[in-house]
């Protein structure tokens, strides 16, 4: 009677397996992993952003030591990107930014560590989505203070809203997000065209030269500004959840590659020549804040700002989006597998109790998704073998729309008690961009990697790891 249960519950697994293997071979190109390409469109999407026209302002802020600041952080941002390019290349199952500290934990403490595995879990889930969910607030600022400039009459957060909340479709799918970020960057090089030529023009007219010193007048300028330079470089945040969409995975250090060059080339220019063209005095935080008030310039400029930012919006809300409803999906199909087991339990003791003991293997009789806790909950489905995850069959459409409106209302609400964009932007790169910029995938390298290999890039984790609690320490002066 046991052997024929065994054969029985053989011939089960093997028949699952077959169908797997069969769903597998139907699946069509459009669940294939992003190319090159698609992930360069999301990366430069989300990383040529607005802090990039506004690096004269911080020149201005904090004198020509902005300058010192700005190189520090490309190099320091650059190698930490590539140690979560790194990290994923050699873990193609890791899926986000929580699941590497989850790894880094695993990796120090052994996979028992449940307790710590969760506080990790917890606290790298929370850094990531708090600074997103920023960027999602100031999105609404921004949309806001453009239709101030265009002079628009009514209530401008909900004009925001209405221009922002139907982009939430596009969050749905990695790939329709590498469709509308070709969009999002033409729009975005339009603007800093449009700001560059502004600049170049003012810079031939004027013959008066500017005396900006080397040192920032105040201590606090000169910290506002070193966070504010940081987030240029906060793509970090959204890596992750691009690197593990990837055909290939070394794609990710070409991804970074380009995207760090755009950002160098666009900044260090349009630093340059505003400064240059409208001396400390006229750069404000704002990108087209140089403009004439009702210029035709300032029109385009706001226009320009608006549609980038609509069209941003989705790239920011994708990695909230994509985790909280796979999140949502395994926790409903981990306590479905739990009613099964019990259920099984009532039917079959004399079986699960055998299986309890070693005869019989688990994975014949126990569900699929069966999960006792939230690091089973976690990585509970299956991973692609490249380490991909397919959207459609992971999260439903409906779970995931009702997630990014949901966020967005949240954000809405949030945008209608903060004080001011400068505030805002100094919170999240003291407490969230630095964190996830430097501190972070530093602690993370040392953790996962193995000790021997490439010891000086260990030495350069340890460094960078140290001042990114510094770095966080010191930042949040301006702010409070």
């Amino acid at each position: 009677m046991i052997e024929s249960n065994k054969e029985s519950l053989a011939f089960k697994e093997e028949a699952r397996r077959q169908k797997e293997a069969e769903s597998a071979i139907r699946t069509d190109s459009r669940s294939k992993g992003l190319s090159f390409k698609e992930g360069l469109s999301v990366s430069l999407n989300y990383n040529l952003s607005f802090s990039i026209l506004v690096f004269p302002f911080h020149i201005a802020r904090a004198g020509w030591s902005a300058v010192v600041i700005y190189f520090g952080a490309v190099v320091s941002t650059y190698v930490t990107s590539n140690f979560i390019a790194e990290i994923m290349n050699q873990n193609p199952e890791l899926r986000s930014f929580s699941s590497i500290g989850m790894k880094a934990v695993e990796a120090t403490l052994g996979p028992e560590a449940y307790f710590a595995k969760n506080i990790t879990l917890s606290f790298f889930r929370f850094l990531q989505h708090f600074e997103l969910f920023t960027y999602l607030v100031l999105d609404f600022l921004i949309v806001e203070e453009c239709l101030v400039e265009l002079k628009v009459d009514g209530s401008l957060l909900l004009f925001s809203a209405l221009m922002l909340f139907p982009t939430i479709l596009f969050s749905l799918s990695s790939r329709w997000l590498s469709r509308e970020g070709v969009l999002s960057t033409i729009t975005y090089e339009a603007l800093y065209a449009l700001v560059l030529i502004t600049g170049l023009r003012t810079l031939s007219q004027r013959d008066s030269t500017y005396s900006i010193p080397f040192m920032p007048g105040s201590v606090k300028d000169f910290f506002g500004s070193y966070g504010g330079i940081l987030l240029m470089f906060s793509g970090h945040a959204v890596y992750p959840s691009i690197f593990s969409e990837l055909e290939n995975k070394k794609d990710a250090f070409r991804i970074i590659n380009y995207t760090y060059l755009s950002i160098i080339f666009m900044s260090v220019t349009i630093g340059v020549i505003l400064i240059l063209g409208y001396g400390k005095e006229e750069v404000t935080d704002l990108p087209t804040g140089h403009l004439r008030p009702g210029s035709v310039q300032n029109w385009i400029g706001q226009l320009l700002m608006m549609l980038k930012t609509i069209l941003t919006h989705p790239t920011v809300l994708y990695p909230i989006v994509s985790e909280m409803s796979l999140l949502l999906m395994q926790t409903f199909r981990s306590q479905f597998g739990m009613l099964l087991f019990k259920k099984a339990r009532k039917e079959q003791p004399v079986q699960l109790s055998r299986l309890e003991s070693g005869i019989t293997s688990s994975a014949s009789v126990l569900p699929e998704y069966h999960s006792t806790s939230i690091i089973d909950i976690n990585e509970a489905l299956p991973a692609d073998p490249n380490g991909r995850s397919n959207d459609n069959e992971d999260s439903p459409f409906i779970i995931r729309v009702i997630i990014g409106v949901l966020v967005s209302i949240m954000a809405l609400l949030a945008a209608m008690v903060i004080p001011s964009l400068n505030y805002l932007l100094s919170l999240s790169g003291a407490l969230f961009a630095i964190s996830l910029n430097l501190t972070l995938p530093s602690l993370s390298y040392l953790c996962i990697m193995p000790t021997k290999k490439k010891p000086w890039k260990r030495i350069a984790a340890a460094f960078l790891f140290i001042g990114g609690l510094v770095s966080t320490t010191v930042s949040l002066i301006p702010v409070f």
